[in-house]
């Protein structure tokens, strides 16, 4: 039966499925023919995305967007516009710290946003958008197309410079912030903004420290002030002192909010349970389904929480304290895993039916994600379809190899993001660990070669540290062999592997990038590298997959960088521990062409 003689609805399923499998074959799809073309086209144009730079550059941009909605009489279809960037009235940016340049890390994170600790998320306070100012004038042509003939569910801002120019449309607001909270009135704009019954999801960022009220009132606006406000995320807040503010108008207290996604990442001071019972003051646990608790949590907190409605959980396990012992952790992910196994008799689900799964403990902390945590997990949460989790590299061991078969019994997992810890905490932090090395290897290293505060290190305890870092594309494609052959159930369809810790070993630093471990520094930014991993849409064989190296480029200009500093380090004795894992080939330009990842013991 050819396309154009099947029913519109019928197309339209098709296309929705094209989408979800891999969104450029929709276009392809469109012009196949005017009937797909028809069943394709609000797809198309169901998200708008607009890159806010300049005044010029926006007013041009949603001339053009008018012109072709009106063109395909598309309008009706537009559901959501994302705005993003940051309209500047001038060339040069002068006011706060701005958005922190893309990195590898991003990369490798994908869609979730990675948590930074040195201010990017800092929000200084700005003026407010006047009615009829140059900046409210700049923003009039989105003003215009909100105005057309569409009709929105869902209108994101992530584009700074625009709060006070948007008002009644649906939002989710991603760089909310209060302006006016320290002046003892409150603007009339951000009351209208903030309470607004449009008003779906925002996120406040971070005001360097400075406790200008913003968090308080976050947690005021969820107890029914923005009536649907569902969604809610707090970015990185450390307060060096706390005072009380003076309310919101209408804030009365003892009511209680249903959030149903609460997300609080960065410096949050979970080790204690104080700011989750504040919050519980406010909302209604039960009700959310989605929870990310990132900023480390204690044994203390972990016995105070419940969460008995979730259904995509994120945590950051950490010891109370930075230089507690490993037992610390050990004993906080024990007590998770107790909980968790409760939900499994919840009576509405009657097991765990987590589809989403982020279980992240930080380099900087003792942590050792055993084969029998894996295992857990597959008999606590059977439909879980996507997990990220750190997995403890050991030399490409056949212990290693084995959890990675383990993911394979996962039968609904499909996405699947594996952080390789390359740290080693064991060195100072357990008495009894006397690893097994040559007369050689059991040389403490000398001054020369590290600095004064990592004396403690032997050489085979740096050689495994290279060799944990050391993964080249190689071993990439053994891990995801491993893991399909033993796999059962739904197809894996996506792998990340991002190699980090390496020079981690329970101090407040890692090697220390300065004289001769400049070298080592070098050395393990080229030996770490990330990959990706995955199925197209039509790949129906074992071997149909795509893989590519994140960062890749960045990693070339590194080292096209770092060129001349070789030319002066060959002396460097970071080469007497380099060279005895990978001599020097022969023809080889340097050591670039000399090492090679560890073979996988299946």
């Amino acid at each position: 039966m050819a396309f154009v003689s099947l029913l519109l609805e019928v197309l339209q399923y098709i296309a929705v499925c094209i989408e979800t499998a891999y969104r450029p074959s929709l276009y392809t799809f469109r012009l196949t023919s005017k009937a797909c073309y028809k069943a394709a086209v609000f797809l198309v144009f169901r998200q708008i995305i607009i890159t806010v730079h300049d005044r010029e550059g926006l007013r041009r941009d949603i001339d053009r967007l008018i012109e072709a909605l009106s063109r395909t009489d598309s309008s009706p279809h537009i559901q959501c516009i994302n705005i993003k960037g940051d309209l500047r009235l001038n060339a040069k940016k002068t006011e706060g710290w701005g958005r922190q340049a893309p990195t590898d890390l991003n990369k490798v994170l994908g869609d979730e946003e990675p948590v930074f600790y040195h201010g990017p998320y800092a929000v200084y306070d700005k003026g407010i958008i006047e009615k009829f100012s140059e900046k409210d004038i700049a923003w009039a042509p989105v003003v215009n197309l909100l105005q057309a003939k569409i009709h929105l569910k869902d209108l994101l801002i992530s584009a700074e410079s625009s709060q006070g120019t948007l008002r009644a449309i649906s939002l989710i607001y991603l760089i909310f912030r209060f302006r006016t909270l320290l002046w003892g009135i409150h603007y009339s704009y951000e009351i209208e903004l903030a309470t607004s019954p449009s008003l779906y999801r925002c996120a406040r960022r971070d005001s360097n420290s400075d406790d200008d009220f913003n968090l308080e009132t976050m947690i005021e606006l969820t107890t029914g002030l923005a009536p649907n406000l569902k969604e809610v995320i707090i970015l990185n807040l450390l307060l060096y002192s706390s005072f009380r503010s003076q309310g919101l108008p209408g804030f009365t207290g003892g009511k209680v909010g249903s959030l149903t996604s609460l997300s609080l990442k960065g410096v949050l001071r979970l080790q204690s349970p104080t700011v989750l019972q504040n919050w519980a003051r406010h909302i209604d646990f039960a009700c959310l389904q989605h929870l990310n608790l990132g900023s480390g949590l204690s044994v203390e907190t972990m016995k105070w929480l419940s969460f008995p409605r979730v259904q995509t959980l994120s945590v950051c396990i950490t010891p109370v304290d930075f230089c507690t012992k490993a037992r610390t952790t050990v004993s906080t992910q024990s007590l998770f895993f107790r909980l968790s196994n409760l939900l499994k008799n919840y009576p509405s689900t009657g097991r765990l039916n987590q589809k989403s799964w982020i279980l992240f403990c930080p380099i900087m902390l003792p942590f050792e994600f055993t084969k029998n945590r894996v295992l857990q997990i597959e008999a606590q949460c059977p439909v879980l379809e996507e997990l990220t989790v750190l997995v403890k590299c050991n030399k490409s061991s056949t212990s290693e190899a084995e959890i990675y078969r383990c993911f394979g019994r996962m039968k609904s997992l499909r996405f699947l993001f594996l952080i390789l810890d390359c740290s080693n905490w064991r060195v100072i932090r357990n008495s009894i660990y006397n690893p097994t090395f040559d007369e050689e290897d059991q040389k403490l290293l000398d001054k020369p070669l590290v600095d004064l505060r990592f004396l403690f290190l032997k050489r085979g305890e740096l050689k495994e540290t290279l060799i944990n870092c050391a993964v080249e594309e190689a071993l990439a494609r053994s891990i995801w062999k491993t893991i399909n052959q033993n796999k059962t159930g739904r197809r894996l369809e996506r792998l990340k592997l991002w190699s980090t810790g390496g020079g981690v070993y329970g101090t407040e630093t890692g090697l220390p990038v300065k004289r001769n471990t400049t070298a080592f520094s070098a050395i393990r930014q080229n030996l770490a590298r990330s990959w990706i991993f995955e199925r197209g849409p039509r790949d129906d064989e074992e071997e149909g997959f795509t893989v590519r190296e994140l960062g890749q480029y960045k990693r070339m200009a590194r080292d096209q960088h770092d060129v001349n500093y070789w030319a002066l380090s060959e002396n460097s004795d970071i080469w007497e521990v380099f060279h005895p894992i990978w001599p020097s080939k022969e023809g080889s330009k340097d050591w670039r062409d000399d090492w090679s990842s560890f073979s996988l013991q299946i």
